[in-house]
């Protein structure tokens, strides 16, 4: 008989199975219904979209639903702070009655210090937006404030015992529960006595009287994207899943400033140079060399650090929107440029410009600062033919070009009508055009250096315009096709008029992609973790990289790669910057990734 400890552990178990089976149907409203009421999941996510858009009743009922105000000192001051931000918010914009009330009902109740309480009251004598101090730390309901109460709140949630250890998130293989479902009746088909070749399934409501069921794929087209239900082996096959850490050569970079999440991730173009930008504007960088060591008979190359270093970007006021980080080396390797949201910053990497730090590595060298925020910059590129021209993706919609020579600002022009921020560029020099892509998902190509509008598009999905999210690109070795990844799907176009080849549409949010340097490949990273492997340009799924492959330090930890770059001479290593500041490198064991490559690659040169 099963203990209840183990019983509940089941019942926990198929409630995340249960979640995850809503989330990949896109039900995120039930998905978060069942993690509250269940009490099985703390959803991180949720609270920080609430704070962002300022819905204060729907977070404390949420909050509300894990623990009791009076639960312990983390919780009173979250559901205070809550409140208080809510009260501030109601006076802001003139809502008097409904700030006295919740000052009365709501606020009094939990405030156990009269000079606190007496400070939050003299708020209703005061306009707000008249004082500075107020408008400063409570006034202003823009994104970045509201920001700052996020982290505050997440540091009571991380402390707060009651909801510390319902933060994570098992990490579990894609549609999990449709795959033990398909085992179920797979194996009652095992039981039949006289076996149908070539049954149908008509329900789950009872077991399978055989001749109504088969080796079943559950709603097998839903999940043919990333080809976890292939049960009929004898036409689709089962796509290789890379799940144990025997099977990579991963590296750690050494780091002894983790940050926030790495954002940005890229190698140099000589591959002996890693660059990671994260979320907290600290751009990394780690510097290699090789040694060739013969052991038995076999050259096995070990990889060094020689420089490891580190750098902080001006992250300006927080006036502007959402800061978006972004960095680009020059093609000579001797310059960087980056920003998260304040001046664009340009920094040295020549040898002579890093500075000793001692043991904890070194700094590089501070050339210049320049364009002045708002608007910040949001993509950043070099112009290929000239190390010293710089291509700038501003927040206001507009692309610039900066002479770091003569310190000005050579061309503006409008990247899209609806000024929504440029979230990529990149440049063709075999076409002579740069493309741009914005945040409302708008594709432009424009003609040579004097950036003339060529052809631009929408990306879509069957027709229909995708949601807005960061739309990034990037050219394939040949220079003629180009890779444009969203959140949603992935897209291959053919330059200069941007016409659509081929789009891979996915159930789960795709945080980065982008082609191996032969340009036969695909890497695709997802929130959840795991690492798709893909034929160019058919977006044919070759092989699945899970995330307890490559995550060593606590496996059980919901860790993704939010950022991923290829290697430029080696196709089949890259390198990854996780949601935990952390980068590393991985390749295959083998040295070939699993899986059948497709032979009709027509994007090859």
């Amino acid at each position: 008989m099963a203990s209840s400890s183990s019983t509940s552990n089941i019942k926990q178990d198929l409630a995340f199975l249960i979640v995850q089976l809503l989330d990949e149907h896109n039900f995120t409203e039930t998905a978060r219904t069942l993690e509250r009421e269940g009490k099985i999941l703390f959803n991180m996510k949720y609270v920080e979209e609430s704070v962002i858009n300022g819905k204060w009743k729907e977070l404390e009922d949420y909050v509300l639903n894990f623990t009791k105000i009076d639960e312990n000192s983390w919780s009173t001051k979250m559901i205070f702070e809550i409140r208080r931000r809510k009260y501030i918010e109601a006076l802001d914009n003139g809502q008097y009655t409904t700030a006295l009330e919740i000052l009365t009902n709501e606020l009094q109740t939990i405030v156990d210090n009269e000079d606190a309480y007496n400070e939050i009251a003299r708020f209703m004598l005061n306009d707000v937006s008249d004082n500075e101090k107020l408008r400063k730390y409570y006034a202003d309901t823009a994104v970045t404030p509201r920001r700052s109460i996020f982290t505050y709140l997440k540091m009571m949630i991380e402390l707060n015992p009651v909801l510390k250890d319902k933060l994570k998130y098992p990490i579990m293989e894609d549609s999990r529960l449709k795959r033990l479902m398909n085992h179920s009746i797979n194996w009652q088909h095992s039981l039949c006595k006289y076996p149908d070749a070539n049954p149908t399934i008509s329900t789950l409501y009872h077991d399978h009287t055989c001749g109504d069921a088969v080796c079943l794929s559950l709603n097998d087209e839903d999940c043919r994207d990333l080809g976890y239900l292939k049960t009929d082996e004898r036409e689709k096959p089962i796509i290789p899943q890379i799940s144990e850490q025997a099977q990579l050569l991963s590296l750690r970079l050494p780091d002894p400033k983790l940050s926030s999440k790495i954002d940005r991730l890229t190698y140099n173009h000589s591959g002996n140079a890693i660059f990671a930008l994260s979320c907290s504007g600290v751009l990394k960088f780690w510097k290699w060399k090789v040694e060739e060591t013969n052991a038995g008979g076999e050259a096995t190359p070990r990889i060094m650090c020689e420089h490891a270093g580190f750098l902080d970007n001006d992250i300006g006021t927080g006036e502007h929107e959402l800061v978006v980080p972004c960095f680009a080396l020059s093609k000579n390797d001797s310059y960087v440029a980056s920003a998260s949201g304040g001046k664009v910053s340009l920094f040295g990497l020549r040898a002579s410009e890093f500075l000793s730090l001692g043991a904890s590595g070194f700094e590089i060298k501070k050339l210049t600062a320049f364009m002045s925020p708002p608007p910040a910059a949001t993509s950043i590129l070099f112009f290929p033919e000239d190390n010293d021209v710089i291509i700038l993706g501003m927040e206001d919609g507009t692309i610039q070009v900066y002479d770091v020579k003569t310190d000005q600002v050579k061309a503006k022009i409008e990247a899209n009508d609806q000024k929504s921020r440029v979230t990529g560029l990149a440049y063709s020099s075999a076409l002579n055009i740069l493309v741009s892509s914005t945040y409302n998902a708008e594709i432009c190509s424009w003609r040579n250096f004097a950036l003339m509008k060529q052809s631009s598009r929408f990306l879509d999905i069957d027709g229909r315009a995708v949601s807005p999210g960061r739309t990034c690109i990037k050219f394939h070795r040949n220079q003629k096709h180009m890779l444009v990844v969203h959140e949603s799907c992935m897209a291959t176009l053919e330059g200069p008029e941007l016409k659509p080849c081929t789009q891979w549409i996915s159930r789960e949010q795709i945080c980065d992609a982008t082609y191996s340097c032969d340009g036969h490949t695909v890497y695709a990273s997802f929130v959840r973790g795991h690492i798709a492997v893909l034929d160019s340009p058919s977006f044919t799924l070759r092989c699945i990289i899970n995330p307890s492959a490559y995550i060593t330090l606590n496996p059980s930890l919901v860790v993704s790669a939010c950022a991923i770059s290829a290697h430029p001479s080696k196709p089949n290593r890259l390198a990854l910057g996780l949601s935990d500041g952390s980068v590393l490198t991985v390749e295959p064991q083998e040295g070939n990734w699993p899986g059948r490559p497709q032979l009709d690659n027509v994007c090859a040169t």
